[in-house]
């Protein structure tokens, strides 16, 4: 099953009145959780930045993963 089905199962949808920057609309899904909708653009708080990998650390006098 793909993602995209199992979300759908799951209440999501996409939403033109949702935006994501950076992002397609079709592929941005969001669930309504009350009565009444949301719209506008979207943001992450910046803990959530796109692109930014896992951060490893170390325990101090070893080396990093390769």
């Amino acid at each position: 099953m793909k993602i995209s089905e199992l979300a759908r199962r799951s209440g999501f949808v996409a939403n033109g009145a949702l935006s994501l920057p950076g992002v397609p609309p079709e592929y941005f899904m969001a669930r309504r959780l009350g009565a009444a909708g949301a719209s506008g653009e979207v943001s992450y708080h910046p803990a959530f930045a796109q692109g930014s990998g896992p951060r490893v650390s170390s325990p101090a006098g070893s080396s990093p993963p390769p």
